[in-house]
């Protein structure tokens, strides 16, 4: 008997058709198969604010500081707070918390780069979180040493740590995040949350920004120096 002849573009579909089929089988066993685990997901590091340090007559200055929020995993970490009698402040940082699905009760971490008022004015809106506050860490009334007592570091989440870096004043704490990424997803590499370590962009190559506002100069060059050694994008305090 004559079989009939083979057509090439057919066998070259049926080809495809079956390698896409095997693809799909694939995918589908390592959906249902619990030991593949999925990468975590990159921290987040959120500006909610961008801060002004404006300067006026008589060496009066007006400040508003930076606030972040950083997102990793399950835990939001909220790095100073801003001014309590700036009013509107208060009330634009909450709803903007909660627009982006971050009311007050559910921020786990408070951080305070260092003790100025401009920085932790809005810390008693988030009595439910843990509060670092240069060495010490406090829940409500219960206060103890942090690591930074007696060490450069503490880990608060796998990307997220806090790092000393007096200067600005002596108990300067800043964020590290590693490997973040911004609210839509974009690389940011590593980011540091400085507070006043760096006041604001200029003053990289101009030292009249920040010099006359540092307790210790020379330890603060030293902070100056460890942060930009160590993170691709830095958030200054202002």
């Amino acid at each position: 008997d004559n079989l009939p002849s083979s057509d090439p573009e057919e066998e070259e579909q049926i080809r495809l058709l079956s390698s896409q089929l095997a693809e799909l089988v694939q995918r589908m066993k390592k959906k249902r198969d619990p030991t593949v685990k999925k990468k975590p997901a990159k921290a987040r590091v959120i500006v909610i604010r961008n801060g002004t340090a404006e300067g006026l007559a008589n060496r009066q200055y007006n400040l508003l500081a930076t606030i972040t929020l950083i997102r990793d995993g399950s835990k939001n970490i909220l790095v100073d707070t801003g001014l309590a009698t700036d009013i509107n402040g208060r009330t634009e940082l909450i709803r903007s918390l909660e627009l982006l699905g971050v009311p007050a009760p559910a921020v786990d971490i408070v951080v305070s780069t260092h003790g100025h008022p401009d920085h932790t004015g809005n810390n008693q809106e988030f009595p439910d979180a843990i509060h670092y506050h240069g060495w010490y860490v406090h829940e409500r009334t219960v206060f103890n040493l942090s690591n930074l007592f007696d060490s450069d570091r503490e880990q608060l989440t796998p990307s997220v740590s806090l790092i000393r870096t007096p200067g600005h004043t002596s108990e300067d704490i800043a964020v590290l995040v590693r490997d973040a990424v911004d609210e839509y997803g974009s690389s940011l590499g590593n980011v540091a949350v400085s507070g006043d370590v760096f006041v604001r962009r200029e003053d990289v190559e101009n030292d009249r920004e920040w010099v006359p506002l540092s307790a210790d100069v020379k330890a603060q060059s030293l902070a100056r120096r460890t942060l930009l050694c160590k993170s691709d994008l830095i958030v200054p305090g202002y």
